[in-house]
């Protein structure tokens, strides 16, 4: 340590120049009106954000931990270090730095050989008082892993949480309910817009869950809007397909309910099946951005996108076939038309739903409508298949999880030439299906680590025999904790 500023210990034998009228008129009004608005508890008060100490190359340790701890991303010091540290010395050295920062701007624009000059608000000030009245400010630290959750089987069974699921989300995030881990969900599933979903599992994991921390099957398809902004597609599957389309900002898109009901008989059985689709209900009661403001009958389909699981098999594979192989326009009995591409959000073949053995999937749906047009057409069926396995998906979720990385500093505050973002030494992929989820952690390789549950489709004792994952345990909420003990999180 520089002999000429001297130990902490000391100053602190010394006796402190007569500051303290001229720091209450720095901080005056500003102090007390923080402070009023009633600090919480000890552990929740943020930083003020625009607080920001720029620090020149000082030797005196009391005045490093007090630049240190102004700026916005303070580890905490040790107990003992914290004990030791005489405050007074805290608030007087900044403020004599601010001082000098004030008179050497004033002679000149260029910092002093000595060192450059220091800049100290008066909120950094207020900041230093908080901390010596023992309220510590809550740390944001960027993290360096983050975890893809899938969600049937492993958070939820139907609507139902499972394996401790809201007591693990809880854990990834701080006192004052800022994220300290990132985190997102990873699924196949779909059907409603990524917004809509994301407030259904707030309200029934009882956590903030934002849109842009769920990444469903169809997430994809976003990125053929330009291609297919204003021509016409078909988007089937439970749920709202249309609506999960249009979201994304195609002008063009009918459902398949909506779509069958415009060509009459198109579906032989239809007289005989017991329920109503909501699109063939009388459409003056539909919303207007359900109801095709085109003439379906004589425009041929550009493109068809399985957003979710189809409900009515029969129809659909009946509906599609006519649709793929007659070029996009039912009833044209012209085998030479291109087939309009196919695309399916996601190529399970089971999932693991409420019931208590797995369902079929949308993978299944795609064998069956394989199989069918294959018979029935000279060309075999061409399609693209997203969702997990996809070494795509995968990647889309690790931009995703940068994205939703804490930081250090505000969200409005970046260091020069930082970025923000920081690539990740693990990232923790907890599933239930080792043909997915494990199969898709290894595919994408570095830095994906697959956790597999057996809370869903998965039951077996030991590890998957063809797709071992890299750990095999009971529920989420042990894989959480394995993840905070190995990555030394409390």
């Amino acid at each position: 340590m520089d002999s000429k500023n001297g130990t902490p210990e000391e100053k602190g034998n010394a006796s402190p120049p007569p500051r303290r009228g001229q720091i209450k008129a720095k901080i005056g009004e500003e102090l007390r009106t923080f402070v009023t608005r009633g600090v919480g508890r000890k552990g929740t008060m943020p930083f003020i954000e625009h607080g920001i100490v720029s620090a020149g190359p000082e030797k005196d340790l009391t005045a490093q931990w007090a630049y240190m701890h102004i700026d916005l991303s303070p580890p905490r010091p040790p107990d003992e270090a914290l004990n030791s540290i005489p405050g007074p010395w805290i608030l007087i050295d900044v403020f004599d730095k601010l001082d000098s920062s004030s008179s050497t701007s004033s002679s000149s624009s260029n910092p002093s050989s000595s060192g450059r000059a220091s800049t100290v608000s008066a909120t950094a000030l207020v900041n230093v008082v908080l901390l010596l009245n023992g309220h510590w400010p809550e740390t944001r630290h960027k993290s360096s892993f983050g975890i893809a959750f899938d969600i049937d089987g492993v958070i939820l069974r139907g609507k139902d949480p499972i394996g401790g699921s809201p007591q693990a989300l809880r854990r990834l995030y701080g006192d004052s309910g800022n994220l300290n881990v990132p985190f997102l969900f990873l699924t196949n599933g779909g059907g409603i817009p990524e917004s809509r979903r994301a407030s259904e599992l707030s309200e029934l994991l009882g956590v903030k869950i934002l849109p842009s921390q769920v990444l469903q099957g169809h997430s994809p398809f976003k990125s053929f809007m330009e291609r297919y902004e204003n021509q016409l597609i078909v988007a089937t599957g439970k749920g709202e397909p249309a609506v999960v389309m249009s979201e994304y900002g195609f002008k063009k898109v009918v459902s398949l309910d909506e779509y069958a009901s415009c060509f009459e008989n198109i579906d032989p059985l239809a007289q005989y099946k017991k329920w109503t689709t909501k699109q063939g209900l009388d459409r003056s009661s539909l919303p207007l951005n359900t109801v095709p403001r085109y003439d379906v009958s004589s425009e041929t389909v550009k493109a068809v996108f399985v957003v979710s699981d189809p409900v009515d098999w029969g129809r659909d594979i009946q509906v599609l076939c006519d649709v793929l192989r007659c070029g996009g326009l039912p009833g044209q009995e012209n085998g030479h038309q291109p087939q309009p591409p196919l695309y399916f959000a996601a190529d399970d073949l089971e999932y693991q739903a409420a019931f208590p053995s797995s369902r079929l999937g949308m993978g299944a749906f795609r064998i069956a409508l394989e199989s069918v047009f294959n018979r029935i057409h000279y060309n075999p069926l061409e399609y693209v298949c997203f969702g997990k396995p996809d070494p795509f998906v995968f990647k889309n979720a690790e931009a995703m999880l940068k994205q939703l990385q804490p930081s250090y500093h505000s969200d409005n505050f970046k260091e020069p030439g930082d970025s923000g973002l920081q690539s990740f030494k693990t990232l923790y992929m907890i599933g239930d299906n080792p043909s997915v989820d494990v199969k898709g952690a290894q595919q994408a390789g570095h830095p994906w680590f697959s956790i597999l549950t057996r809370t869903g489709v998965f039951r077996g004792k030991h590890n998957h025999a063809e797709f071992p994952a890299d750990l095999v345990i009971d529920t989420v909420e042990e894989a959480v904790d394995y993840i905070l003990g190995r990555e030394r999180i409390s």
